[in-house]
């Protein structure tokens, strides 16, 4: 009878054990895998454990190009990265990446599971040398968290700071220093359950877009939400200062989603996020609902102008951005 009960207890523990062991060939899962600007195009490709570069100038020529690229192992073959980002207007050569470690509990709240860093390169561009002249930078996010479904990272225009976004946290993470920041507690929704899957910077206000957490008594257990927001780079709290709750006209195919799941990372959730700093204005597309949407942007409004859904169908809003600033 003893023996029985231990197997038993050994049962109930091993099965209630839920590890992070990612689908690494999946591109799409828990981020942007690649990033690009005037000086670089960088992809963190989680299935070979290492970094794609290709340096500018940018050429069909293969072999000028196989010249200017690079690929860089990570540092720990136990990170999956979640995202990779750059500064739009970026003069140094540095990539900022942040992620989990894979293999960890996770229902457990432990130390050493978020990690967030940057890839820099120090070297003469007449010769690359992928070997020798890059360095890598890593912190992880102090105190115990269990793990996150939903990550999301941004930097600022010349890419110098990076802020990044769960439902627990808020950091920055300054290059220069390498003075990493965080603010334990979501300040965006301190009393609701926000979840982050989108979000972009204009250097002063950034505009984040996620679901909210209606509870389990609700129909519609999440509903998209989108927040006009500040940070400090000095104390990484994030202030809300206007919102938009989405809701479905009763009329429409959409009034009959209810987004249970959107815990759960799944691609057909994801949304994205582009910020126009020349017009203040802002492209969100939310493909689980088929939709774009374009809203206009001060220091103390959001303001929704248009939207754009050609039918009932998935995906359109995976992917937003602008042709041109100006035009």
């Amino acid at each position: 009878m003893f023996i029985r009960l231990q197997l038993f207890s050994f049962f109930i523990c091993f099965s209630s054990a839920v590890i992070f062991f990612p689908d690494t060939s999946d591109y799409d899962a828990y981020g942007l895998k690649i990033a690009a600007n005037n000086l670089m195009i960088v992809e963190a490709q989680n299935d070979y454990t290492e970094f794609l570069i290709q340096f500018a100038p940018y050429t069909d020529n293969i072999t000028e190009a196989n010249d200017r690229s690079c690929s860089i192992e990570y540092n720990d073959d136990s990170q999956f990265v979640y995202a990779v980002a750059l500064g739009k207007n970026q003069s140094t050569y540095n990539i900022f990446f942040f992620g989990e470690m894979i293999g960890l509990d996770k229902q457990n709240a432990l130390t050493n599971r978020t990690f967030v860093g940057i890839l820099s390169y120090t070297g003469s561009f007449n010769s690359i040398d992928c070997d020798n002249d890059f360095t890598f930078t890593i912190q992880f996010i102090p105190g115990a968290f269990a793990h996150q479904e939903h990550l999301v990272m941004v930097t600022d225009l010349i890419g110098s700071i990076a802020y990044g976004f769960s439902d627990l946290f808020t950091f920055s993470y300054t290059a220069a220093t390498n003075n990493l920041v965080v603010n334990q507690n979501n300040s965006l929704s301190p009393s609701t359950s926000f979840l982050p899957f989108a979000v972009d910077y204009d250097g002063s206000l950034g505009i984040i877009a996620g679901f909210l957490d209606n509870g389990r008594n609700s129909r519609v257990r999440y509903r998209a939400a989108i927040t006009l927001f500040s940070i400090s780079a000095s104390t990484a709290i994030a202030t809300p200062i206007s919102s938009w709750n989405y809701s479905a006209s009763l009329a429409s195919w959409q009034a009959g989603l209810t987004n249970v799941g959107a815990d759960q990372y799944a691609a057909k959730f994801d949304m994205s996020v582009s910020i126009n700093p020349i017009t203040t204005q802002v492209l969100v597309g939310i493909q689980s609902i088929n939709t774009v949407f374009l809203f206009s942007y001060t220091t103390t409004t959001l303001t929704l102008i248009s939207s754009m859904s050609p039918g009932q169908a998935i995906g359109f809003g995976k992917g937003v951005a602008w042709l041109s600033y100006t035009l």
